[in-house]
């Protein structure tokens, strides 16, 4: 059997497949001590109800593993390590364009048509090593990301034993990555799901309901309205929409199901309903009128 080592923050399905392999013999995981306490705890929690053995940086060259999966951690690793063992990271983003934190959820921000994981080697630099596998899945506007990221981990985790033994014995063969077109990115906070500015395009809106959607998946997309926020539990970008100049953030529309049209930077985005912090539903022409300007926390008009 092939030992393998774990660095960083346990993905569950991720540490179930490697636990059932009959191929694989997972010795354990070095928690990731860079983050909050609390967290700490929790992911120890989550390793040890696996009943694996918590190890430190020190250990590595004493249990010799054949290789070290990082799915999740905060910090670059010490070359002297990276390049003495196969140190194997699963990427949220799809590379090499996609680098650095929150890959998948800015790559949504920006209109890509797919997101998924990118197996790779980790080299002397941010996520700039040698490709192994991209595992993606299509992008559908109507589809919150926690459901695509379910669906790429399902995937990941259906191929991931026969990757990682095509990694150690070599028959899976790397594919250096181009330098070029590359976007780095950083970690996205609750306060981002606030549309403090509507001069964006359409399907920049899409993507931020997408990636906050509504509690328990995510701190939800919203918006201020007469200096309150309200949350925005569906949103659609129209397709009969022309690309046009206007007033971003404006109401230019209502329908007949109660449902605004908002003015973007480049078309409309269609609101259907929002919700407020006392978890009250209620329809968007309740709360807008034609003509109304929606900007940031600004008391609109």
């Amino acid at each position: 059997m092939y030992k393998i080592l774990y660095i960083g923050r346990p993905i569950e399905s991720v540490v179930q497949v490697l636990k059932e392999s009959a191929s694989l013999d997972l010795l354990g995981y070095i928690l990731d001590k860079n983050l909050p306490e609390d967290k700490i705890n929790n992911d120890k929690k989550i390793f040890r109800s696996y009943d694996l053995h918590e190890y430190n940086f020190s250990d590595i060259d004493i249990v010799k593993p054949d290789l070290v999966l990082v799915p999740n951690y905060s910090r670059l690793i010490k070359s002297s390590l990276i390049n003495r063992y196969p140190f194997i990271n699963i990427h949220g983003g799809i590379l090499p364009k996609w680098r650095g934190f929150s890959s998948n959820l800015w790559a949504l921000l920006n209109g890509e048509k797919k997101v998924g994981y990118t197996v790779h080697r980790i080299r002397s630099g941010m996520d700039n090593g040698e490709i192994y596998r991209i595992i993606d899945v299509d992008v559908q506007d109507d589809v919150k990301f926690i459901d695509l990221r379910k669906n790429i981990i399902d995937k990941l985790c259906n191929q991931l034993e026969n990757i990682l033994i095509g990694i150690i014995d070599g028959s899976l063969q790397p594919v250096e990555q181009k330098e070029n077109d590359i976007v780095y990115n950083c970690k996205l906070n609750p306060d981002d799901g606030i549309v403090w500015d509507w001069d964006k395009p359409s399907r920049y809106f899409i993507g931020l309901w997408q990636i906050f959607s509504y509690p328990p998946y995510g701190t939800g997309m919203k918006v201020f309205i007469h200096d309150k926020l309200y949350y925005v539990t569906k949103i659609t970008q129209e397709p009969e929409i022309a690309v046009s100049m206007g007033i971003s953030g404006a109401v230019v529309n209502m329908y007949e199901d109660g449902s605004v049209l908002i003015k973007t930077q480049d078309t409309a985005v269609r609101i259907y309903e929002f919700m407020d912090m006392e978890k009250k539903r209620m329809l968007p022409c309740k709360l807008l009128k034609i003509g109304q300007r929606l900007q940031g926390n600004v008391k609109t008009r």
